[in-house]
């Protein structure tokens, strides 16, 4: 049994927590883009986000946009770790956003349009897993199995995590049009930050000969015994001496020491039965029996003491909870250019700025939990509190183009290309805070192509495809934060009561690509590598819907 045997708990942030776009950014602005997924180059009072160099070719006036989304998103590991029970055993978090907000207003006059928007830039959702993850079954089942060989048959336990993740963006702009073609923005996006993190690891239990014991209990009872043993050790040898100190020959065995009369049956039954308890042969001598008395003494001394600390760490680390949370801000310019081809093509383009976001770390009700502790002993926390940690947004690229294909058919294009790589997102390796250019391989980019019928006058049906590309590397995937390629379908109606006001109701789903991930996982004991893998995959569900005012 090895000396520091801890459990590890391999937490990292909660910035996947998103349901379209990149890896941090949200692109589900509105219940438009729910049902067409491609709003790049639109021009409606949505496109204070997707393309706001086109808003001077609104009506003079005021346009607003109002939607909700209702998010359901499905995260499962499977994970094939040897001493898992069962094996292979998959988590599930479940992410829940019931109401998912953006809104958007904008005025415009002859050449110039003044927009105000207001999104669920990032996060924006709960994620929660009941059962846990991975690297917290890893190290529980790890102590299970160390502890089969004492009788343990299962273990049990309760956990529980939940994470919260929210960039709230406010965005004040200003549209100018050059000429018939040409129109420009220039705006900024304020972004505030908070996420949180709460949730319990308790009750840790194996069961022992048919009794659910607690991990502490069962290395406190080890302490026990190994205790008894070093008293127990220490008696037969104190015996031996007086007996070697008495006169009796060194050489003796103890039959030997009885037929002389030193001791009698009784005495030298009950130091047999000390013996054979402690795993040495009764027919040793009697300085034989000292010495090898002397090293269980020794041993079973140490024993106790590594039982008895294993007893305190396993009650610590096994009944931990955590309330943390984690607040930042920063700013990013944007800019952008619509250009109105004819009346059939136009295209628009924008540039979001990089967004350079530090969160400072804060534990409510001071609980954290402590993943680890150092060589001298001292807890390291999951969170340190008071630290501050990097939560950027990276700097994004998405071009858009509108195509009137008949009076009644409107096609739709649209790119986006996140330039992750060159910022970071508070990723750790070993404990280590880690620059995305570390763990991430390409840049994330997307396609989307989408369609729009004018059913009739009032009636408009749609429908959209987007491909999302993700380029991490193997180092920056774990239980708790992936990111997966996937494809999005997407389709609503759009009814238009009148020339004022339209009402969006969309659906969109999205399944990721599956991705695997090998890796060593160390087995405390013994500190051994024994081989893990974890398969990562997801799906996510939208609802919207939205209005659209014209006054």
């Amino acid at each position: 049994m090895k000396k520091h045997f801890l459990l590890f708990i391999s937490l990292v942030l909660l910035a996947s927590v998103v349901f379209g776009g990149g890896i941090v950014t949200n692109s589900n602005q509105s219940a438009y883009w729910v049902r067409t997924l491609v709003r790049d180059a639109a021009i409606g009072p949505d496109a204070v986000h997707f393309n706001p160099a086109g808003l001077t070719k609104l009506s003079d006036g005021f346009h607003f946009s109002l939607s909700s989304q209702t998010i359901f998103q499905n995260k499962a590991v499977t994970n094939d770790y040897a001493f898992l029970s069962p094996r292979p055993k998959k988590f599930i978090g479940d992410v829940v956003a019931p109401v998912f907000p953006s809104f958007f207003a904008t005025w415009k006059k002859n050449k110039i349009a003044i927009s105000f928007g207001f999104t669920t830039i990032g996060g924006g959702g709960g994620a929660t897993f009941e059962d846990g993850l991975p690297a917290f079954e890893q190290g529980i089942s790890d102590m299970a199995h160390f502890l089969s060989h004492y009788g343990a048959t299962d273990y049990r336990r309760e956990v529980y995590f939940k994470g919260t993740s929210r960039y709230l963006g406010y965005q004040l702009g200003l549209t100018y049009q050059i000429n018939d073609v040409i129109s420009v923005y220039g705006g900024l996006r304020y972004v505030t930050v908070k996420n949180t993190y709460e949730g319990y690891l308790k009750n840790v239990e194996v069961n022992m000969g048919g009794n659910w014991t607690e991990v502490s209990d069962v290395f406190s009872g080890m302490a026990a015994q190994a205790g008894a043993g070093a008293t127990g050790a220490s008696s037969i040898s104190g015996t031996m001496g007086a007996l070697i100190g008495g006169g009796v020959p060194g050489t003796f065995t103890l039959a030997q020491a009885e037929g002389a009369g030193a001791i009698s049956p009784e005495q030298r039954a009950q130091i047999e039965g000390g013996l054979t308890a402690l795993g040495i042969p009764a027919s040793l001598q009697i300085g034989q029996i000292q010495t090898a008395c002397d090293g269980a003494y020794v041993q079973y001394t140490a024993a106790a003491a590594e039982a008895s600390q294993t007893a305190a760490l396993t009650g610590m680390l096994f009944n931990q909870t955590a309330d943390i949370e984690q607040k930042g801000n920063g700013f990013a310019p944007i800019i952008g250019v619509n250009l109105a081809i004819n009346e059939k093509l136009n295209i628009g383009l924008k540039y979001e700025f990089k967004t350079r976001i530090q969160v400072k770390n804060k534990r409510l009700s001071q609980n954290d939990f402590i993943i680890d502790m150092t060589d001298a002993g001292a807890p390291i926390y999951f969170l340190q509190d008071g630290t501050k940690v990097d939560n950027d947004m990276p700097a994004v690229f998405s071009a858009g183009i509108d195509y009137k294909v008949t009076p009644k058919l409107t096609a739709a294009g649209g790119f986006h290309y996140y330039w992750d790589k060159d910022v970071s997102y508070g990723k750790q390796i070993n404990y280590e805070y880690v620059k995305n250019s570390e763990v991430i391989d390409d840049n994330n980019y997307e396609l989307a192509f989408g369609l729009e019928y004018s059913l009739t006058d009032k009636w408009f049906l749609s429908g959209g495809f987007l491909l999302a590309h993700t380029g991490v590397s193997q180092d920056y995937q774990s239980d708790l934060s992936y990111s997966l390629s996937s494809n999005t379908f997407g389709g609503g109606l759009g009814y238009k009561l009148n020339d004022k006001l339209m009402i969006n109701i969309g659906v969109s789903y999205t399944g990721y690509k599956e991705d695997t991930k090998y890796y060593p996982h160390i087995y405390r004991p013994t500190e051994t590598q024994i081989s893990s893998t974890d398969t990562y995959s997801k799906n996510a569900l939208i609802l919207a819907i939205g209005l659209d005012l014209s006054l």
